[in-house]
């Protein structure tokens, strides 16, 4: 019961979020939402399962206060539940009522404050002993299945021609075509917004990054130092090169743990049509990719390029720090697919693992390309291990 008012109170304050932020936004651009206000839905599946008669009346309450159309002035919340044989307290919270029968048929669609007179027109008085909410789940249960066929041919009737408000079906089809989502850009906002405050509360995985980048800078630029032009001088920085692109390929694996640590929430908050795929997806990687690869990258070649004793050119540096940058942002795609595809974190390093070696070893350092057979040669052109030491050795 615990487990379920915190998962529920999440979806409240996720929804609340979402809408002021929006409402917000709108302000700021001068543009006044109150008289158009959005509507928002929330989904629960048996709600007041597991939760004592007052705790489920007191969520049904809050509930209801959250449907009603005075609750809020920026947006307006339709509550979708299912529930199963509910108290009469609870039961008279209910605008709406959809009753099915075992075979998934209509039985009755409408007013909860009509169910009884509805039921009785049809030929199934409700006893005065008997609560409404009983009654009903006795209609869907009687063995005089030709009564209840007929019961669901009426309701079937009814709702062909208008809905319980006495709105047609075309005309409510037309309202909720009309009704228009938010935009790509106010999408990304919030997402920007949310994820750079995860990103600094947990800081760890960043700081530890940037941290290593300068330790192994300038490990690599003492033991490289000052590199002469000669063929010693050749091999040295080829090494250094390989080196280099061999680190930001492994440290790419930091963004495995990440998203699937939010694959769960990824997956509820764009099956609720929160926000679009496209929006997380390019929220989710243009951020790591300026604080896990932009970054570190930069760190990195300011100290090694200089001391390494490399070209005295503005242009031959940008050359060099762009080439690490797209092999760091490509080896982070990577992983990050690889995350998708894999449900462990074990699994996703494995594979990464045995799919980087595989370009480490076709990248044109450990391997004569001109010497190796033609049924392995073509692995050179999917390694991003290839290209970028092609870059940085010319």
């Amino acid at each position: 019961g615990e487990r379920k008012r915190v998962s529920i109170a999440m979806e409240l304050v996720t929804i609340t979020a979402l809408q002021e932020r929006k409402h917000s936004l709108s302000k700021k651009r001068g543009v006044d939402d109150n008289g158009d206000a959005q509507t928002v839905v929330l989904t629960l599946d048996e709600p007041t399962s597991g939760l004592d008669s007052f705790a489920a009346n007191q969520l049904m309450t809050i509930l209801t206060k959250l449907a009603s159309s005075s609750a809020n002035k920026h947006y307006k919340c339709m509550v979708i539940l299912s529930i199963h044989q509910p108290p009469m307290k609870v039961f008279r919270t209910i605008d709406r009522i959809l009753l099915l029968s075992g075979e998934g048929h209509a039985v009755y669609h409408g007013k909860s404050s009509d169910v009884k007179n509805y039921f009785e027109l049809h030929g199934f008085p409700c006893d005065v002993d008997n609560t409404i909410p009983d009654h009903m789940l006795e209609v869907v249960r009687d063995e005089n299945r030709s009564k209840v066929n007929a019961l669901v041919a009426a309701t079937k009737s009814d709702n062909q021609s208008s809905s319980p408000d006495g709105t047609s079906n075309s005309s409510r089809m037309e309202r909720q075509n009309n009704c228009e989502r938010v935009s790509v850009f106010q999408e990304v906002t919030i997402l920007y917004a949310r994820t750079v405050t995860n990103i600094f509360r947990n800081k760890s995985l960043f700081v530890l990054q940037f941290i290593i980048s300068i330790v192994i800078a300038s490990g690599v630029s003492g033991l490289f130092h000052n590199v002469k032009d000669n063929l010693a001088g050749f091999q040295n920085r080829a090494g250094a090169f390989y080196f280099t692109l061999t680190f930001f390929a492994f440290t790419s694996f930091s963004s495995m743990d990440t998203f699937l640590k939010e694959r769960r929430v990824f997956v509820r908050e764009s099956g609720s049509q929160y926000y679009r795929v496209f929006s997380y997806f390019i929220v989710k990687t243009t951020l790591d990719a300026f604080f896990l690869r932009v970054i570190p990258v930069t760190v990195y070649a300011f100290i090694l390029y200089w001391i390494m004793g490399l070209k005295d050119t503005l242009e031959a540096f940008l050359l060099f720090w762009t080439a690490l940058v797209i092999f760091n942002i490509c080896a982070g795609i990577m992983t990050t697919c690889l995350s998708v595809a894999t449900s462990t974190v074990g699994q996703a390093n494995l594979i990464a693992a045995v799919w980087f070696l595989i370009m480490l070893l076709f990248g044109g350092f450990l391997v004569n390309l001109e010497s190796m057979a033609p049924g392995f040669a073509w692995l050179k052109y999917v390694s991003i291990f290839y290209y970028t030491f092609e870059i940085l050795i010319t």
